[in-house]
């Protein structure tokens, strides 16, 4: 055998091992924090003030564990304000309202202007909201 025929032969050994490794690989039956359940089995609960509570359906905003035990996350996800391309009076009027009301409940530095962008209240602070 030549340099190049081994070379391949190495090539071929290890494509077939990954396509072996796949055969192998088996996905769980149940996914962890998802409201959807695999096994019925499973009693859904959640402590409140300490006492065990069964439940017929996961809440809104709740996670389940393996186990059955329905949370629900400290953090939940930011409010996401989709982007306004361009920004004319009649636009920088409308987000000054919004800006506003936000800054009223207290909630603007948990609403992003964009996906990525600013929070409201830098927003707020650029457009002179108080």
């Amino acid at each position: 055998m030549n340099k190049e025929e081994k070379k391949e032969a190495v090539r071929l050994r290890k494509q077939n091992q990954r396509k072996r490794d796949k055969e192998d690989v088996t996905l769980p039956e149940m996914s962890h924090n998802s409201p959807n359940m695999s096994h019925p089995d499973v009693t859904l609960y959640r402590y409140i003030d300490g006492k065990r509570v069964d439940l017929d359906a996961v809440p809104p905003g709740y996670k389940v564990l393996s186990d059955g035990q329905v949370w629900k996350p400290l953090n939940p996800q930011p409010v996401v304000v989709k982007p306004v391309e361009g920004t004319t009076t009649e636009k920088a009027a409308k987000l000054l309202l919004i800006c506003e009301s936000l800054n009223k409940f207290n909630v603007s530095h948990l609403v992003r202007y964009g996906v990525c962008g600013p929070t409201m209240d830098v927003v707020s602070e650029t457009l002179g909201a108080s």
